[in-house]
């Protein structure tokens, strides 16, 4: 019985270890400086959450930016969602078509997915901080080589560091 009690003992404190070290990833108001006011558009307050969900913890943190018709949405997403989003960028997809593309590339030195849609003029930018750690730039109304010039913009080793900080 006693060393039941002591293998239950030692699994329950290196559960508890566990989730302090997972909990030890900043909050979503530590990514408010570093996701920058952006030269000719209107940047709304960062929005965000720090959770924990069954798989593990998770943090978001967005600002939105508008110049007329035109929405930016700069975005940093840690655990479990950014691992689903960045599967297209680890599998190393490419896929073109008359009216949309995906396509790998290299932003800041980073691995970076870009997608595109004619039609809609929009696309989104993600850029893998870490297994588990993604930016996002979503855009709409702006062409695609603008939507990457504003998210070399970001300083994505800084955005890198304070999301794997442990």
């Amino acid at each position: 019985m006693i060393a039941r009690r002591s293998v239950f003992g030692m699994a329950l404190a290196a559960f508890s270890l566990a989730a302090a070290v997972a909990w030890a990833r900043p909050d979503f108001k530590a990514f408010s400086p570093l996701l920058i006011d952006l030269p000719g558009f209107q940047g709304e307050k960062t929005q965000g959450m720090t959770m924990d969900v069954g798989a593990g913890p998770m943090t978001t943190a967005t600002r939105v930016y508008r110049r007329g018709s035109t929405q930016v949405t700069a975005s940093v997403i840690i655990g479990e969602a950014a691992k689903g989003a960045l599967t297209p960028l680890t599998m190393h997809m490419r896929m073109e078509t008359a009216e949309s593309h995906m396509l790998p590339a290299n932003i800041g030195g980073f691995e970076a997915l870009k997608n595109f849609t004619n039609a809609t003029n929009s696309g989104s930018v993600f850029v893998e901080l870490a297994d588990d750690a993604l930016f996002s730039l979503e855009y709409t109304g702006l062409g695609e080589d603008e939507a990457v010039a504003l998210a070399q913009k970001f300083d994505l080793k800084a955005l890198q560091a304070l999301a794997t900080a442990k």
